[in-house]
């Protein structure tokens, strides 16, 4: 497929007809991917990834060498924190942008989307630097933030006493959380202080990461061995996931948790 011409200006390709006029991926597995990442609000760059359709050196040659653009895996980059300050949190997470690198008046600046001379150019202004801007992932930039920014101490402390996804759910100390075909959500103890705990990290943490959505999706294995709770985050339009899991017996109290603190909703 051709770039198109509107009124004079050149359409640049996007991801999905890359991949395919470059015959990387078929249709098929494109628009597979494109559901994911309507149905969760995320980027087809991430999905394609996350999905083992393409590797992430892969997806960032190929759109460097077709938006002549330069790329950097910026999980791979050591984050200086001197130079990842220049760029002033609001305008870093507007832009969505990271800075990796410095060289004389040059700051090297990993984008979700290099090739917007708007953002590019105020960040300039803002920093007084020359700019030299990379594409990376969207999922990168949003780990880059919470390892620049990061989380309150309060978050910081109460994950750390979590459970995590290795730990026994009996080894709570939660009475009757594990579930039995006959067990009814409003035996389940919903004021417990694990409950309490676990529900007030996943709250901090979205607002300590400014977070306009929180997503607590259960994960059911129908085999019944590697059930589990996944805990999202939509960060600056993102689904990113949550610093920790919660164990499969806790779904009903913490769904009763929510809904008595809402102070609106029926728990049965």
């Amino acid at each position: 497929m051709n770039a198109m011409v509107v009124k004079g200006l050149v359409r640049r390709k996007n991801i999905s007809e890359i991949l395919i006029e470059k015959g990387i991926l078929d249709a098929q597995k494109i628009s597979h991917a494109v559901a994911i990442a309507s149905k969760n609000s995320s980027y087809l760059s991430d999905v394609l990834v996350d999905e083992g359709l393409i590797s992430k050196e892969a997806l960032l040659g190929c759109l460097n060498s077709e938006w002549r653009v330069r790329a950097v895996d910026l999980a791979l980059v050591e984050l200086d924190e001197e130079i990842t300050k220049l760029i002033p949190e609001p305008a870093a997470r507007r832009y969505k942008s990271v800075a990796f690198a410095k060289e004389g008046k040059i700051l090297s600046i990993a984008m979700v989307d290099p090739l917007d001379i708007f953002a590019v150019e105020d960040i300039a202004l803002r920093t007084g630097l020359e700019m030299a801007p990379h594409l990376a992932l969207p999922q990168d930039i949003a780990k880059a933030f919470e390892k620049i920014y990061g989380r309150t101490e309060a978050v910081n402390r109460m994950v750390a006493e979590m459970v995590n996804k290795d730990s026994a759910p009996e080894a709570s100390g939660v009475a009757t959380m594990v579930e039995s075909a006959r067990s009814d959500i409003a035996e389940l103890d919903a004021e417990a202080p694990e409950i309490e705990k676990i529900v007030n990290a996943i709250i901090l943490t979205a607002v300590s990461t400014r977070a306009s959505d929180i997503h607590i999706e259960p994960a059911e294995d129908p085999a019944g061995k590697n059930s589990k709770i996944i805990v999202r985050y939509r960060i600056d339009g993102m689904l990113v996931p949550g610093p920790f899991t919660v164990p499969w017996s806790y779904r009903n109290a913490i769904a009763a948790k929510i809904k008595i603190m809402t102070n609106s909703m029926n728990i049965t």
